[in-house]
């Protein structure tokens, strides 16, 4: 294959350094429910707006808390978090990229408090944690692009992702009859993420590639919660929460820099092209509507379940989620909880951006002295989809994607 056929494919075909990033520099920002809050809620999937009357209801639903039957209720959540994503054949057969991420969190605190007439509280939420790492090596790989093969003796990525989401502030939820209570949460809302790209390319024909690419996003803003509780019957109750992130200001900063050296030296080709982009565009979030209810069977066994809807936007689908869980006291110190629940992608199947679903489960037990309960639980969850990886390429890659979450928690009431 002649120089120039690599000269032309490497600034106009693909490159590899230009693999489809854009989309992947907002970390996961395909699923909404990424992470589960709170003891009780985590361990029924995240089935909790109909129940909330725990520090975790500030987050799900702050009417909730109107009920807290102790006095002062804190409580605090620490969770391993793991993720992994697969996809498949993106340098051909055989050569698939694996990433994954892994983070040890204190990812929920929260402390409830009567007064007046109603209930204050405040609390700390980390709702989304990407610690995401690729280092790889492929090698004697053939890549098919629209101007032919080419052929590739060594291939090196290493990725590097760190993406957290942080929300914090206070709450206040009132009792307006003895079955009708109202609530609000005010969070201030921060996320930072840092990703780093580095591949280095040796072709066949002894001419290589070096790419550097650096992306940062910073995001400051305000989450409202407002939420409705109600009791038509002794045994049922329904919550209902609306909340929207707003940004106040937005910075992203893209660089690229990349090195192409030809096989011929005498083609003095050498080209370096740092490049720089910035961008203070807020991003767009959607509205979501939160709804559930739960039966109380009895003294001993809980039923609930959730829908969550998240409204178009600019750039993500409308999608609706759900959640399902149970409560079983098996004696008056010993709890244990089941759920199942959705994650699904907010794009299009079938469109130009990573779409796979994801489906969970979650389980846990509670051990409870007189002021104070200890969860240990975890939630796992699945799905496969789809993902066009490689820039300016119709081609797409199949991809799985799973999560593993393992968290301690512990409540204290006086």
């Amino acid at each position: 294959m002649s120089n120039l056929k690599y000269r032309s494919w490497l600034h106009f075909g693909l490159p590899l350094c230009l693999f489809a990033l854009v989309p992947v520099a907002y970390g996961d920002q395909y699923h909404y429910e990424n992470m589960l809050l709170g003891d009780r809620a985590s361990g029924m999937g995240g089935a909790y707006s109909g129940i909330a009357d725990d520090p975790s209801g500030i987050y799900y639903n702050p009417a909730g808390t109107a009920y807290a039957e102790a006095g002062g209720v804190s409580g605090s959540m620490n969770a391993y978090h793991r993720t992994f994503t697969e996809y498949r054949d993106v340098l051909g057969s055989g050569g698939s990229w694996k990433r994954q991420s892994s983070a040890l969190v204190p990812n929920y605190f929260g402390f409830l408090q009567p007064l007046g007439k109603g209930v204050v509280g405040f609390s700390y939420a980390v709702t989304d944690s990407i610690q995401e790492d690729q280092d790889q090596l492929f090698q004697n790989i053939t890549v098919s692009t629209s101007g032919g093969s080419i052929d590739i003796d060594r291939y090196y990525i290493n990725f590097n992702n760190q993406d957290n989401t942080y929300k914090i502030g206070p709450s206040y939820a009132l009792r307006l009859s003895d079955n009708f209570s109202m609530g609000v949460t005010l969070y201030g809302y921060y996320r930072r993420q840092e990703l780093i790209l580095n591949q280095q390319i040796y072709y066949a024909n002894n001419s290589t590639q070096w790419a550097n690419q650096y992306f940062e996003i910073n995001e400051t803003g305000y989450e409202p919660i407002l939420g409705f509780m109600w009791a038509p019957i002794e045994k049922l109750s329904l919550g209902m929460s609306v909340r929207k992130t707003m940004i106040l200001e937005s910075y992203a900063r893209t660089q690229l820099t990349s090195d192409d050296r030809p096989s011929d030296p005498s083609l003095s080709l050498r080209l370096d092209f740092p490049s720089v982009g910035t961008t203070t565009k807020a991003r767009d979030y959607p509205t979501n509507i939160r709804g559930g209810l739960a039966y109380f069977a009895n003294n001993k066994l809980l039923l609930s379940g959730d829908m969550s809807y998240y409204t178009e936007t600019d750039a993500r689908s409308a999608i609706t989620n759900f959640a399902l869980g149970t409560e079983y006291y098996i004696t008056k110190d010993w709890a244990s909880r089941f759920g199942i629940y959705s994650n699904y992608a907010n794009t299009s199947s079938g469109g130009q951006l990573e779409h796979t679903d994801l489906l969970g489960m979650s389980l846990s037990g509670t051990r409870f002295t007189r002021n104070t309960s200890v969860t240990l639980g975890l939630n796992y969850s699945a799905g496969t989809g789809e993902a066009q990886v490689v820039a300016g390429s119709a081609s797409k890659q199949d991809m799985t994607m799973s999560t593993f979450t393992v968290y301690l928690s512990a409540v204290y009431s006086n």
